[in-house]
């Protein structure tokens, strides 16, 4: 077990959905790593591994106890709890990989409070030089605040997709590897109907060159 430590670039801001002024009075952006409420947090892992390491399982906790009701003069503190339980098994070539994560969020007095879950599966080939994988992630956001915009519009956070990954991979020579690889995602969320949003679908095709030293 350990204390939760500042990670990724101080300043880092995130930024929300556009949402038109006279509903969103706060900040359209959040400072994940910025400090608000001066809460410790905590995390705890337990890894079990065989010998030689063909096959593992791990299984990990967090949460940072935050305060949702702190508020700096720009941002709510964002209290956030989850479990994440991943394993993987190899055998001669050929790999396994799985991870779940589920969880909650609160931010701000009853603005934000949501469950997650998310979880994926990983088939991977290597023979000599070459290396072939497909990947599968499922994603879901279940909105659980009564939050209305002064508007009287609902918030909806609901949201939910899954992606699919197709990966090759060819090493030219210890240094040099080329890859191929193509990714698409489709998703909902019912929150985009009211501010001209679309459901962020996408295919991503791409070639890359690595080169190592």
């Amino acid at each position: 077990m350990g204390i939760t430590r500042l990670s990724g670039n101080l300043g880092t801001r995130l930024r929300w959905n556009e949402v038109p002024e006279e509903i969103n009075q706060t900040d359209s952006w959040v400072e994940p790593f910025k400090e608000i409420d001066d809460k410790l947090g905590l995390y705890s892992k337990l890894d079990l591994f065989t010998e030689d390491r063909t096959s593992r399982f791990s299984l990990f906790y967090y949460n940072n106890f935050a305060n949702p009701s702190r508020f700096d003069g720009e941002n709510y503190a964002w209290k956030t709890e989850f479990w994440n339980l991943s394993l993987s098994q190899q055998v001669g070539g050929l790999e396994f990989l799985a991870q779940y994560m589920t969880g909650k969020t609160d931010m701000g007095p009853g603005v934000v409070k949501t469950d997650f879950h998310a979880w994926y599966g990983l088939l991977s080939y290597k023979h000599n030089s070459q290396r072939a994988s497909v990947r599968f992630d499922q994603f879901e956001v279940v909105d659980k605040d009564d939050f209305v915009f002064p508007s009287g519009n609902e918030d909806k956070n609901d949201s939910e997709g899954q992606a699919i990954t197709i990966a090759y991979l060819y090493d030219l020579s210890e240094t040099r590897t080329l890859a191929l690889e193509w990714v698409t995602v489709k998703s909902k969320r019912d929150g985009n109907e009211g501010f001209g949003d679309k459901d962020p679908d996408d295919d991503l095709y791409q070639i890359m060159y690595r080169f190592t030293i």
